[in-house]
């Protein structure tokens, strides 16, 4: 069993930003990567560093665009994004994702 500490910020029904509160124990930090079947090695100048003692820490990502549309009264994201990209993942304006040229 798995649990997880993670939060939403939600404005008006819109989520325009998420976080979590990170793994700062060293030994469940190992485990997870042991789950992951990530070599210990991978990760240890990290794994390292939380076993000298870490507090718990939390982060937080804005969706500017999300907030954007919010703050705009649009229907849909879709509206306010700078470089919409589209169902297959295309960039119209620059073509990517595309070849590299020599």
């Amino acid at each position: 069993q798995v649990r997880s500490q993670h939060y939403d910020l939600v404005c008006d029904g819109w989520e325009v930003g998420g976080g979590s509160v990170r793994i700062h124990d060293h030994v469940l930090q190992r485990q997870i990567l042991h789950l992951l079947q990530d070599p210990p090695s991978h990760l240890s100048y990290f794994t390292d560093a939380l076993s000298m003692g870490a507090p718990p820490h939390a982060g937080i990502a804005l969706g500017i665009e999300r907030l954007t549309a919010l703050l705009c009264g649009a229907s849909s994201i879709r509206d306010v994004t700078a470089f919409p990209k589209t169902s297959l993942g295309r960039c119209l304006l620059t073509g990517a994702p595309n070849r590299a040229g020599e």
